[in-house]
Formats: structure tokens, C-alpha cells, sequence
């Protein structure tokens, strides 16, 4: 009697629409995405928070820009495996920073959220898909 209950409520749940995610693709994250992103302290200046624009490309590289006075763009390469992608930040970074990131994609309502969190916790973004 258990394995047909467990049988049901499983068939059940795939049958009920709008629980399925869009799968992420390349295509589908491809182009601009504006943010907020937080910042630890660094020897050149106080943490902090600050707008950003993050281009991803289809070719599987990126770049980025924050709102910050004097800030360098930044750009790097990422693979996409499933709905998230790890991220290999090229440019240099502060001293004792990782170059390596986590973006997790989300999608509610039609909008599409890119969630970032370097390894090293010094810099998390929260972007929206323009």
C-alpha cells in the first residue's frame, strides 16, 4: 500500500504545471545583467556596496563593471552545468582575493536572477537579466 501512495504523490507532482524550471543555457544567460553587489574591505579601501553590469558572452567569457571610483572592468571565462556556472575571474584582483566564482541562475515569474559568490566570500552580486 506504501508503494502506491509514494507512486501517486510522485506522478502527481510531475503532473502539476508550473513546477518545472526553464533549463538554462548558454543562450538563455547570454547578454547583460545589472546588479547590487557587496564588497569585503580591501588594503586599498572600506567594504561596501555598488551597482554592477556583468556581459555574458556565448563564447563562454565575460565582462564586468562595478560603480566603483577607479574600479578596472574586469572580465573572465565561466562554464554553465545545469544552473550553475563557475567562473574564473582573469583580471587581477586585490591581494589575498580568490579568482574563482559561483553564479547560480534562477528564474520566477519570467525573470531571470544570477546569484554570485566568489569563493573566498570577499564579493557576493545579486543580478536581474536586462
Amino acid at each position: 500500500m506504501t508503494t502506491v501512495i509514494v507512486l501517486v504523490t510522485v506522478l502527481l507532482c510531475m503532473a502539476m504545471p508550473g513546477q518545472a524550471q526553464t533549463p538554462v543555457t548558454v543562450d538563455l544567460i547570454a547578454g547583460t545583467w545589472e546588479g547590487t553587489i557587496e564588497y569585503a574591505s580591501s588594503r586599498t579601501g572600506p567594504g561596501g556596496t555598488t551597482k554592477g553590469t556583468l556581459i555574458i558572452k556565448p563564447d563562454g567569457t565575460w565582462t564586468g563593471q562595478a560603480a566603483v571610483t577607479g574600479a578596472p572592468p574586469a572580465n573572465g571565462t565561466y562554464e554553465l552545468k545545469g544552473n550553475v556556472a563557475r567562473s574564473v575571474i582573469l583580471s587581477p584582483v586585490p591581494s589575498g582575493w580568490g579568482n574563482t566564482v559561483t553564479w547560480t541562475f534562477t528564474e520566477k515569474d519570467g525573470v531571470w536572477t544570477l546569484r554570485s559568490v566568489r569563493d573566498d566570500k570577499n564579493t557576493t552580486g545579486t543580478y536581474v537579466k536586462k
